[in-house]
Formats: C-alpha cells, sequence, structure tokens
C-alpha cells in the first residue's frame, strides 16, 4: 500500500503567509524540506482554496520574489470580480468556506492588501474600498478581526480619502446650499444636512439637483414629512422596496389555495393572510419590519417568538395595531414573511400599510400602499 501524500490545510497556508514576512530568518535544515514541500504544494493547489487562502498563497509567493503564481491568482480574481449595484467591485461568497476566513468583509479586505502589493493592481483600490464602506454603511462588519482588516485597507490603501472634505452642492431653484462640515469631535466624520420648511414648499414641487466635484464617496437622502389619508398612502422606497399583499384562503378547484383579496370577497369570521415582500439592493442588518394591520382583524397567533423560514431569522411580536418583525440580518435580493389574521367585524375599514427600516443605518426604508378592505 503506498503512502498517502501529505495534504494542505488551511493552518498550513497561513503560517507560510506568516512565514513570509520574515525572509531574512534563514530556515534551519530539518525543517527545510517540509517548508518547500508546502511551499511548492500550495503554488500547485491555489485554486483549490477559498479566495482569502489564495491571496495568502500569493502574497508568500510574492514576498518570496517569486511572481508566476501571484500574477495567475491576481488575474483569476479579475476575471471572477462583480460589480455592486451601490458601487464598487467585491467577490461572491463561497458557503463552503467557514470562519473568519470565510467571510464577505475579511474576504474584501484580504483581496485589497494583495491587490496593493501587485504592480497594476493600485488602479482596483478604490473601486474595492467603496464596495466596503458601502457594506458599513447597512451591516454590522461581523467581528473584531473583519473589522480592524477593514479599517486598514481603508486607511492605508489606495486613494487618501481623509485629508480632503467632500465638494457637494444641492440646488433647489436659484436656492443652493454648499454643506458646512459639523464638528463630531473627529476629523474623520462628517455629517451634512439641510431642511427646507413646509412653508418654503408651499404651492410647488420640491425639484432638487445634487452634483459634486471630486472622486471622494459620498452617499446621503432626501426626506419628505407630509400628512397623508391611509387609504390613498402611496408606496415609497429605493434600496428597499416593500409590497403587502393580501390573501384569502378559497377553494379552486376542489382544492384550497390563498387567492389575492381583491379576487375574492372576505366574509366575517374568515381567516386571511397577510405576505409582505421585500426586496433589497443590499445586505441590512438590524432591520424592523412593522405591519399595521387592517382595523376589525386580529392574529390568529397571539405568542411573541422566535421564527425562522427561507433563509431569515427573526423574532416577531404583535400589540393591538400592528405586527412587528425584528430582523437581524436581511439578505440582499427578494425576501418574504407571512402571518395570518381573522375577520372579527364586517364593514368596511382601513386596509393597513407596512414599512420597513434598518435600525443601524435609518436612511434604509420603505412602506407599501394603503387601502381600504371591505368585510361581509
Amino acid at each position: 500500500r503506498p503512502e498517502q501524500e501529505p495534504g494542505l490545510s488551511g493552518d498550513i497556508i497561513y503560517y507560510l503567509y506568516v512565514r513570509s514576512f520574515f525572509q531574512k530568518i534563514i530556515i534551519s535544515d530539518q525543517h527545510l524540506e517540509a517548508y518547500s514541500y508546502y511551499f511548492e504544494k500550495a503554488g500547485k493547489d491555489w485554486l483549490k482554496w477559498s479566495i482569502s487562502q489564495q491571496t495568502f498563497i500569493a502574497m508568500t509567493y510574492h514576498r518570496s520574489g517569486e511572481d508566476g503564481i501571484p500574477n495567475l491568482v491576481m488575474n483569476s480574481l479579475l476575471d471572477r470580480k462583480l460589480d455592486s449595484d451601490a458601487g464598487g467591485i467585491f467577490w461572491k461568497m463561497e458557503p463552503q468556506y467557514r470562519g473568519w476566513y470565510g467571510r464577505d468583509i475579511w474576504q474584501q479586505s484580504r483581496v485589497i492588501e494583495f491587490f496593493n502589493s501587485m504592480p497594476g493592481g493600485g488602479e482596483y483600490l478604490d473601486a474595492m474600498k467603496t464596495w466596503l464602506i458601502q457594506q458599513k454603511r447597512s451591516r454590522d462588519w461581523g467581528d473584531r478581526i473583519s473589522t480592524s482588516m477593514a479599517v486598514k485597507s481603508l486607511i492605508l490603501y489606495g486613494s487618501n480619502w481623509y485629508d480632503s472634505k467632500p465638494v457637494v452642492r444641492i440646488q433647489s431653484e436659484s436656492e443652493y446650499f454648499s454643506p458646512v462640515r459639523i464638528d463630531l469631535g473627529t476629523d474623520l466624520s462628517g455629517h451634512y444636512r439641510y431642511t427646507w420648511d413646509e412653508s418654503d414648499l408651499a404651492g410647488k414641487g420640491l425639484d432638487l439637483q445634487i452634483s459634486k466635484t471630486d472622486d471622494l464617496p459620498v452617499w446621503g437622502s432626501l426626506y419628505i414629512n407630509k400628512t397623508m389619508d391611509l387609504d390613498t398612502l402611496e408606496a415609497a422606497g429605493s434600496d428597499l422596496i416593500i409590497r403587502r399583499i393580501l390573501m384569502v384562503e378559497a377553494s379552486i378547484n376542489g382544492q384550497l389555495r390563498w387567492t389575492p383579496i381583491d379576487e375574492k370577497e372576505i366574509m366575517a369570521g374568515q381567516r386571511i393572510r397577510i405576505r409582505l415582500e421585500v426586496d433589497a439592493s443590499q445586505a441590512v442588518d438590524y432591520v424592523q419590519l412593522r405591519d399595521y394591520r387592517p382595523a376589525a382583524f386580529e392574529p390568529d397567533k397571539s405568542l411573541s417568538g422566535y421564527r425562522w423560514g427561507h433563509g431569515v431569522s427573526w423574532y416577531q411580536t404583535h400589540t393591538d395595531q400592528f405586527t412587528d418583525f425584528y430582523i437581524p440580518h436581511l439578505p440582499k435580493g427578494f425576501t418574504f414573511f407571512e402571518y395570518g389574521l381573522y375577520a372579527e367585524q364586517s364593514g368596511g375599514f382601513s386596509g393597513g400599510y407596512a414599512e420597513i427600516q434598518s435600525q443601524y443605518a435609518p436612511e434604509f426604508m420603505a412602506r407599501s400602499k394603503g387601502g381600504r378592505i371591505r368585510v361581509k
């Protein structure tokens, strides 16, 4: 039976990376054979590992003065890069990898460090940093390791975003506002705010033109406060979009199916289902979804508790007026939530509406349209 060839592991790859910082320290003869074996094996098998581990292998070779493998890794990463809708470039996570080296913030930071060390990699750094800071807008960076690496990447690599202030101009007809920096106790933070009073907008709409004359990343949000009838409430949202669908259980061809209420009448005592569909342009943490129930309807289950479904977990609770969903992490893309109600009385009532907002980044918010509901 032939002797099995020693395999490569994540710990060995990390050792090779750490050892590459100490090129002036000579490896002893008794360890040189093992080191050379794993060094060469890492170069042969680099494509079998996660993206962050590929950067470890590439930087190990680069620090050793061999750029063949680093160039292959860099070209491969450029072939696999993705463009984010929110700005910047990033790489898809591979679900088979777990642990601290399998997190997207950590992975992005490792790629930034690698590209910074490679000739020709500098032109991509600002786009990578843009994706990284965009994630901080709406998400917890996860842990101390990922956070420290992300901060290092933002401060040390690419263009300097901290020595100058972004130049933003907001214009409404003949009036313009060039933001004045609000002192938050540090030169690294800034917040601009301008408010138009209701009297300024009487009898006219708000036509805003926003321009920026530098390359620094900026973001913001516009809030309009006004009073509306709940029955005519309009849907609103951009980064988050929510749709609210009311369904009733009906017999179709001998089978019970959930049918939109506008296609079927509701009878007193009948059970209906509220379906809340959410589209997120990017992952968002610490989200509160609140559904204002239709008048004269009560939940079919009144107990609060943790729920899990279709890849999302949340805590659900009920009050007299609304049902709340507290969502620690809302993934990018489409997600839906459902719960049941019973019609307690007959008559015409406000149909309610739903709103969703990140408690971590309040500018990520949306609401559904309102309407009326009739029970016979």
